[in-house]
């Protein structure tokens, strides 16, 4: 056991010469940022509303949300296991939104059947912001936020 832990602790050290000697590359390089992020309900407000510069802010978020449902798993688990699946799909995620507008948007036509959609041939499918939209739930449980706190905001998109 002593040899192995040996070995992780030789493999980290090198791990940790080679990434501060690329330290300077790396702190001038463009950084390529996805604007499609993570699961909806994991995903911090700014990359919903396409904001093309975050930070490690939005993995804190993402963190949260994530530590908030394994807390939510650790006090509901030892529930009767028939109550336990349903009851803990309701509490499971901190903002359960249903659509994420631009990046998932709730389709208009969702509830049509597929004769009338034929009928509309290729016409794009229209889209709506959900009353269940990620923002919006959002917002409803941490209260909606002031021009000073929106004030990083550069999308056009956002509302």
């Amino acid at each position: 056991m002593v040899k192995r832990k040996d070995t992780l602790e030789a493999h980290e050290e090198k791990l940790a010469e080679v990434l501060i000697a690329d330290r300077p590359r790396r702190k001038n390089q463009k950084r390529f940022m996805s604007l499609h992020v993570g699961s909806r309900w994991y995903r911090a407000p700014e990359i919903s509303i396409i904001e093309k510069q975050y930070d490690t802010a939005s993995d804190m978020w993402s963190f949260g949300c994530i530590l908030y449902e394994l807390i939510m798993y650790l006090l509901h688990q030892k529930q009767d296991p028939k109550d336990f699946e349903t009851k803990f799909q309701d509490i499971r995620f901190l903002f359960q939104g249903d659509s994420c507008f631009p990046l998932s948007p709730q389709n208009k036509n969702k509830g049509e059947d597929k004769e009338k959609e034929k009928e509309k041939g290729d016409k794009k499918k229209a889209h709506v912001v959900s009353k269940y939209d990620q923002i919006k739930v959002i917002l409803r449980n941490i209260g909606h936020q002031s021009d000073e706190h929106l004030s990083f905001v550069s999308s056009e998109n956002a509302a």
